[in-house]
């Protein structure tokens, strides 16, 4: 049986859930397929963009302008002749199922739910969610499956379209290396894991430096912390990059922060700062499912997380693993925060055990199965 030729698409290279559950999956999965095709729009990491290469062919769409998308599509369609084709971005689906209906009738087309699309789509132009209501029956319909992130997101995007269709299913993201369950992990050689006599918590949180992250919020709020002597030696440490690195920067500044919080650009060793710290954090005001809440709960780690939609819940058994707390509710987070100081029974081996369920090798296995069936 000749094997299927299986492209991603994403926007551009850049640190993000999308990119990386991307690259998970087609380590796993080119032994199965061949190598795949990575095509994308531009490129913001070029150590990433090393790794896609590593592992699949690389194919740059030359004029990103939306208008003269469809044409793009089409030649990358003409050269490369990819079996099926896996999107994430709504907007891109709209080209690619225009393609299908009047010229391409064999592309097997998967869209990759993995955010909050609707909310998403508000970050967006005027003109893409104009595409969104204008398309989103006629994209889905011709899409012969749909994987959501979670058991909430696929219920939500079932109900919102009215859709109940068995093209529509949940695969959870591939986030866990085996790897990073078995073996110990490196001290981080960092000011914060310096100081063993220090008796604070080591808060850490891991995300795009963007507004619906709520790391505003999550540094006022820790400010406030500290200033209970019981919590005084605390320390917050964010990694990630993003249009607000400035501005975060000057609020840590203004709070007299400087000791207490610091913020680093997201690296491959995040996993040895995870496991070196005490508890997670996850403030966000929207999330599709939250990666990283799953790799803190692979070193076992504490984690404090917004009950917003879709993710966090789910991924945290409706908080019999972690905290949940309001979205944009800061007495919350700051009672949580201080919740840690004062209460034990945290079951680290539960929230390993949890974490298995989004075990690389075996979400891949599900999604060879998904493809094998189109």
């Amino acid at each position: 049986m000749k094997k299927k030729k299986i492209a991603f698409f994403i926007p551009e290279i850049d640190i993000g859930g999308v990119e990386i559950n991307t690259l998970n999956l087609s380590r796993s999965i080119k032994n199965q397929f061949g190598r795949p095709l990575l095509i994308y729009l531009a490129e913001k990491n070029t150590e990433l963009k090393r790794e896609f290469s590593q592992t699949m062919g690389l194919v740059k769409i030359k004029n990103r302008r939306s208008i003269f998308m469809f044409a793009s599509f089409k030649e990358m369609l003409d050269d490369h002749k990819p079996d099926v084709i896996v999107v994430s971005s709504f907007i891109n689906l709209v080209h690619l199922t225009l393609l299908k209906k009047f010229i391409y009738f064999d592309l097997k087309i998967i869209f990759k739910l993995e955010t909050n699309l609707k909310k998403d789509l508000k970050n967006q132009s005027f003109l893409d969610l104009l595409l969104f209501l204008l398309f989103k029956r006629f994209s889905f319909k011709l899409c012969n499956l749909v994987i959501c992130s979670c058991d909430a997101l696929q219920e939500s995007f079932t109900n919102s379209l009215k859709i109940k269709s068995p093209k529509i299913i949940t695969i959870y993201n591939p986030i866990v290396k085996t790897e990073h369950l078995i073996l110990g992990f490196t001290k981080p050689d960092h000011k914060f894991f310096n100081n063993e006599s220090d008796n604070g918590k080591i808060f850490i949180s891991i995300g795009r430096l963007v507004e619906s992250k709520g790391f505003i919020e999550l540094i006022q709020t820790f400010k406030k912390l500290i200033s209970f002597e019981k919590m005084g030696k605390s320390k917050l440490l964010i990694i990630g990059s993003g249009y607000m690195l400035k501005s975060l920067n000057e609020l840590i500044n203004n709070l007299g922060l400087e000791e207490s919080v610091d913020i680093i650009p997201f690296n491959n060793s995040f996993i040895d700062f995870l496991a070196s710290a005490d508890v997670f954090v996850s403030n966000s005001s929207y999330e599709g499912l939250n990666n990283n809440i799953v790799h803190a709960l692979s070193q076992g780690k504490q984690v404090i997380a917004t009950d917003c939609e879709f993710g966090p819940k789910e991924v945290l058994l409706n908080g019999k693993i972690g905290t949940l707390i309001k979205p944009g509710n800061n007495d919350e987070l700051l009672h949580a925060m201080k919740d840690i100081f004062e209460h034990q029974g945290f079951s680290a081996d539960l929230a390993i055990e949890r974490s298995k369920d989004f075990c690389i090798d075996e979400i891949s296995q599900q999604f060879i199965s998904a493809i094998d069936l189109i």
